[in-house]
């Protein structure tokens, strides 16, 4: 009798150690930091953002066609608030865009709207060149360089939670977009968002090796 409860006692004491070496070993289940991606079509259509960006989970909220005034529409803004954005806009605007004044106010309104988001930080993507038959004989690559000049220095300027992404020359080729990087010289083929993907990691990783 004696020899049987020496073995339950024996039992129950290697089922407790066991199960407290168990919880022990138990890795923490850590949810991977969220990257809101912001912008026009070219944001949209960036359709291998997870496998780009395996340590983030990526939310897009690219809209085709809009503009600096209209492109949060499909986010709440304050759900934005405190996070780390990717954002790409302007080249739905840039038409508009004709001489110095206009392009200084548009510039301001372009930082207002930054501001709003109330991000944690802001990965800011230059515009991308372009060449497309309807563009005509419309400058667009010289408003282009013109205008990421400008947001570059005025985004160092103004704000703190800004690291711009320079991409412009990246893309270019003989004065225009780099046809290895477009299917129609504007939006980004999937050799383009390789390029973007490779750009952005540069600075995401300058920034956690920062951090540390």
């Amino acid at each position: 009798m004696r020899y049987r409860l020496f073995l339950f006692s024996l039992s129950l004491v290697t089922i407790i150690i066991c199960s407290c070496g168990s919880d022990d070993e138990e890795a923490p289940n850590e949810s991977k930091p969220i990257l809101n991606f912001l912008g026009d079509s070219i944001i949209e259509y960036w359709s291998s953002l997870d496998s780009a960006f395996p340590d983030y989970e990526c939310l897009n909220h690219g809209w085709s066609g809009k503009g600096i005034e209209t492109f949060l529409g499909r986010t709440d803004v304050g759900s934005l608030a405190g996070t780390e954005c990717v954002v790409e806009i302007g080249t739905n605007d840039l038409r508009k865009v004709i001489g110095k004044s206009n392009l200084d106010s548009y510039v301001k309104r372009y930082i207002d709207v930054l501001k709003s988001l109330k991000a944690k930080r802001i990965y800011l993507f230059s515009l991308l060149p372009r060449n497309r038959a309807k563009d005509g004989d419309y400058p667009y690559n010289a408003y282009y360089v013109a205008f990421n000049h400008a947001i570059e220095e005025q985004t160092q300027t103004e704000m703190t939670n800004v690291v711009y992404v320079p991409i412009f020359d990246a893309f270019l080729k003989d004065g225009e977009i780099n046809w290895e990087y477009t299917y129609d010289g504007l939006h980004p083929n999937a050799r383009g968002y390789e390029v973007m993907a490779l750009e952005l990691r540069k600075y995401l990783v300058k920034e956690q090796v920062t951090a540390q």
